[in-house]
């Protein structure tokens, strides 16, 4: 009995992992917006041309140095619920395979 809990329960694990990594996404992407919505004004006052504050010119290097920081972060994520959904397929799979030869 324990032996089908076990499973059971890596199984809810992963799935628990899975969901977690969703949500980190998501947050991620949401501070990516945030970003972007800073991000935009301030080009916008670069590309105006004229005189420009350096202070502005800073904000803007810094902004998009957090941008870059902030995608390849999305991207490792992605990365990382790709292989949580491919170990959960690859459980289930493997699921459906044990029950198979149980039947047999």
């Amino acid at each position: 009995m324990y032996e089908q809990r076990r499973p059971e329960r890596s199984l809810q694990d992963l799935l628990r992992q899975l969901k977690l990594a969703h949500e980190r996404l998501s947050d991620l992407a949401w501070e990516l917006e945030e970003l972007e919505l800073r991000l935009q004004p301030l080009q916008a006052q670069l590309q105006e041309g004229g005189t420009v504050d350096p202070l502005v010119r800073r904000e803007v290097e810094l902004l998009r140095r957090r941008r870059s920081e902030q995608e390849e972060l999305i991207l490792q994520q992605m990365l990382r619920i790709d292989e949580l959904e491919a170990s959960l397929e690859q459980r289930r799979s493997a699921g459906k395979y044990g029950e198979q030869e149980a039947a047999v």
